[in-house]
């Protein structure tokens, strides 16, 4: 029966004393009272569906759930064949809603709330699809850390010398990225990580200047 259940969502009780006020603050709405705002046709939701069923699926996508399939795998996580079947319509219908006329890689997300059989695993499978998804953008994100973690250690009065060293490691960091295969990710991370090495470069030679 719960293999029937595609979409998993698992709600957590409400723990913090914020969410709590929050929650106890919202307003008592009746359904009827809400404004309808997006109005769709059984002919519209028909063509929306008959779009998604005939949708292919890109090569990249296809690589991506291979991933994600051999990764779950080591972890002892073994969906269904017929849930990896299910979720390339669900991804199919979210590369609908972007705007795409086949299955894309960023689709894959919709897996964080497939694949998982207990509450205990879906901490690892949104690891798994993170990564899955965009595995330099998480890679780069990681570099990105390292480079924050690098760039903390340099205070007002730290010697010029020390300065040029943690510039050339960001520099080094920067270097990783930028060999990585181009994305919208990858980009911004990048751009980041040149705006952290020409601020160090100025601190240094005020550093310099100073001694």
């Amino acid at each position: 029966l719960r293999d029937r259940m595609v979409l998993r969502y698992n709600i957590s009780a409400v723990r913090e004393t914020e969410d709590l006020e929050a929650m106890l603050a919202l307003p008592d709405i009746e359904i009827a009272d809400m404004e309808r705002k997006v109005s769709l046709t059984a002919e519209d939701i028909s063509s929306a569906r008959a779009v998604v069923k005939a949708m292919p699926i890109s090569i990249e996508a296809i690589q991506s759930l291979n991933l994600v399939w051999e990764r779950v795998h080591e972890e002892g996580i073994v969906p269904s064949p017929r849930r990896y079947k299910q979720l390339t319509r669900i991804m199919a219908a979210d590369s609908y809603l972007r705007g795409y006329d086949q299955v894309m890689p960023e689709s894959l997300h919709m897996a964080a709330d497939v694949l998982w059989e207990e509450p205990g695993q879906i901490a690892k499978v949104s690891e798994i699809v993170r990564t899955s998804v965009d595995p330099y953008g998480s890679k780069a994100q990681d570099i990105l850390t390292a480079a924050r973690e690098a760039y903390a250690d340099v205070g007002r009065y730290t010697p010029a010398e020390q300065v040029l060293e943690i510039t050339r490691t960001i520099q080094s960091l920067r270097e990783e990225v930028t060999e990585m295969p181009e994305s919208e990710t990858t980009k911004v991370i990048a751009e980041k990580l040149l705006t952290m090495t020409e601020e160090l470069m100025r601190q240094a030679i005020q550093s310099a200047r100073g001694s």
